[in-house]
């Protein structure tokens, strides 16, 4: 920490002090596992994209199941509506 940047990547905190560059561990990418034929194809399962996103699965399917509840409760009012079981009335405010 610095009243003064010290170069290239140092940063200003909401305090006016100056940070050295953070260094963030970046892991290699994987080797290939060979060579890949022009105009292959890879086939992806469910089960193995599921794995490959872990906890943002379980979030992204808690949406949809949210999102089709909320598409099915709109058909049960929209069919009550039609045959007259209830009113719907608008009241400007």
């Amino acid at each position: 920490m610095s009243e003064l940047s010290q170069g290239a990547g140092w940063w200003q905190g909401s305090n006016g002090q100056w940070y050295p560059p953070r260094h963030l561990r970046v892991d290699p990418p994987p080797e290939p596992a060979g060579e890949i034929e022009a105009g292959a194809t890879q086939t992806v399962t469910t089960e193995g994209l599921l794995a490959a996103l872990g906890n943002e699965a379980v979030k992204i399917r808690r949406a949809a199941e949210f999102l089709a509840l909320v598409a099915f409760l709109q058909l049960v009012m929209l069919g009550l509506w039609i045959f007259g079981i209830i009113r719907i009335e608008f009241h400007p405010i």
